[in-house]
């Protein structure tokens, strides 16, 4: 017989998460992480698996992951420096214009990432070459959610992020009130693991 006590029931603390309470940090996004107005922990769905019976069908749990988009929204500065940083980064992933592009986003992370300058490319048909190192297309990022003592009490760590949408930027002379530009940016990524801090 299982016993159940109260006091052992009883949270140890009382106190209510805030949506305000958290910090957003992104390697690639230095100048993005202070203009931070809201970001989101994604959801994630498990698939389900139906099996087929005589009467009614049963659902098992199945075994793959889906993770919702993570969506940042920031305050762009006004010499548009957070905006621009993730338009070059989103750019240089689908270099429209030449290949040029798309060297200057690995060049461009060769400090973070110092084997992405060791590629030797080879015409010659049947030589081995290393692989392009992918590394400064994706970056990794953590929410950190802050207690009600600005404390960080779990961190949600993102793995292999990657911009996917950049939002447009409207300008208007239709209104009273100041009102300030935002951005808001959608990224894919591999995988995230949410972690408690002592």
């Amino acid at each position: 017989m299982t016993e159940t006590s109260s006091i052992r029931r009883q949270p140890d603390n009382l106190d209510y998460a805030s949506n305000t309470q958290f910090r957003f940090l992104i390697n690639k996004m230095p100048k993005t992480e202070f203009f931070v107005k809201s970001a989101n922990i994604p959801g994630v769905t498990l698939t389900e698996i139906i099996q087929p019976t005589s009467l009614a069908p049963i659902k098992i749990p199945g075994n793959d992951l889906s993770y919702e988009d993570l969506n940042v929204t920031f305050l762009i500065d006004e010499n548009f420096n957070n905006y621009i940083e993730v338009h070059n980064w989103i750019k240089g992933l689908g270099f429209p214009q030449d290949n040029e592009q798309f060297e200057d986003l690995l060049r461009e992370g060769r400090d973070k990432a110092p084997q992405s300058m060791a590629l030797k490319s080879s015409n010659d048909a049947g030589k081995e070459t290393r692989a392009t190192n992918d590394s400064p297309i994706f970056s990794d990022g953590t929410i950190s959610v802050l207690s009600s003592k600005n404390n960080p009490t779990i961190e949600v760590r993102f793995r292999d992020l990657y911009p996917k949408s950049l939002s447009a930027v409207d300008f208007t002379q239709d209104t009273a009130d100041v009102v300030y530009l935002e951005g808001t940016v959608t990224m894919g990524y591999k995988f995230y693991e949410i972690v408690k801090l002592p």
